[in-house]
């Protein structure tokens, strides 16, 4: 702004023309590239990183992983540390876990292909579809229902969970009560 105030002939004398557009851009994106990659300290993921590395090449994992397994790379297709990156970013400053919940046969569908597949591909559009069947829950709630039983991880190790279906309401939701009856399913 005080660089058109002082010479708008340099932006032809209008505040959001192309000239004055890409100089807000180069000051806000190109000069503060090293910000935009949302530097993450060592005491949130045991290393000094950043989470465009973490979402995309993860090339120091890569390379710890190679380290200590005879120099192979790691057989996934999918090498990005997202759950790393979702412990170390919040956009909303609220300390919730997401959860899958069986809302309707489409929500129990998810939760059923997601424990069964071990397929990469399978696997993560589940995953894309179960953002819809998720709900955020505060770590007091995550509490009663560990204690309840009523919450399990999709497989080991994956740090995905979801709800026990007696747990759900149609009407209201996740309960931290058992509020159904148990489903008995052909197989």
């Amino acid at each position: 702004m005080d660089e058109f105030k002082n010479s708008p002939s340099d932006f032809d004398y209008d505040l959001i023309s192309p000239k004055s557009i890409e100089l807000f851009y180069k000051y806000y994106f190109f000069d503060r590239a090293d910000e935009m990659v949302y530097p993450i300290s060592a005491e949130k993921i045991g290393r000094d990183g950043d989470m465009l590395s973490l979402l995309s090449t993860n090339e120091i994992s890569i390379e710890a992983y190679k380290r200590t397994n005879a120099r192979k790379l790691p057989s996934l297709l999918l090498r990005q540390s997202f759950k790393s990156a979702s412990e170390a970013f919040r956009a909303i400053d609220a300390p919730t876990e997401g959860i899958i919940v069986p809302y309707g046969e489409i929500g129990e569908q998810i939760i059923a292909g997601l424990c069964a597949s071990f397929e990469i591909e399978k696997q993560y559009d589940l995953l894309r579809k179960a953002q819809r069947y998720s709900v955020n829950v505060f770590p007091n709630i995550i509490q009663r229902l560990k204690e309840n039983k009523c919450i399990y991880e999709i497989q080991e190790g994956s740090g995905i969970m979801y709800l026990d279906d007696q747990y759900y309401s149609k009407e209201f939701g996740l309960s931290t009560d058992e509020v159904e009856p148990m489903k008995f399913r052909n197989i």
